[in-house]
């Protein structure tokens, strides 16, 4: 196992010479981009949820106001389908940020992979 560890950095650092210190510095980023992605996520699903709870406000007071009934379900609906287009206009940085760690994420996924299907087909991964 000591020699696998040298070999971790290689392909995710590029041009930082290979060693244990490399090795233990990229482990911190994985888990700061795991709890990014969490928190991202978290926020992006609330704030999508808020605004469908807004927009089904704003409908139903305008209703009530005009001494209309409106039944919930379709008010729902509605607000849906209307936040779509306004979630990708309002929170497009959000959604950025939450692209940037899924990538972080699943490239470090997509290498560990790698490397564990080349160990178990008995090859060195190595310079």
């Amino acid at each position: 196992m000591p020699s696998s560890r040298p070999d971790d950095p290689k392909p995710d650092t590029g041009t930082i010479p290979a060693g244990a210190q490399a090795g233990h510095a990229a482990e911190p980023d994985i888990g700061a981009a795991k709890r990014s992605l969490t928190r991202n996520v978290l926020l992006y699903t609330v704030a999508r949820l808020l605004m469908v709870a807004a927009i089904v406000g704003i409908m139903l007071g305008i209703t009530t106001l005009m001494d209309v009934r409106f039944p919930l379900i379709v008010a729902l609906v509605v607000a849906v389908i209307i936040q779509l287009p306004l979630s990708h206009l309002l929170l497009a940085g959000l959604r950025r940020r939450l692209t940037a760690d899924m990538e972080v994420v699943g490239s470090r996924r997509r290498h560990d992979k790698a490397q564990l299907r080349a160990q178990l087909r008995g090859e060195e991964r190595g310079a």
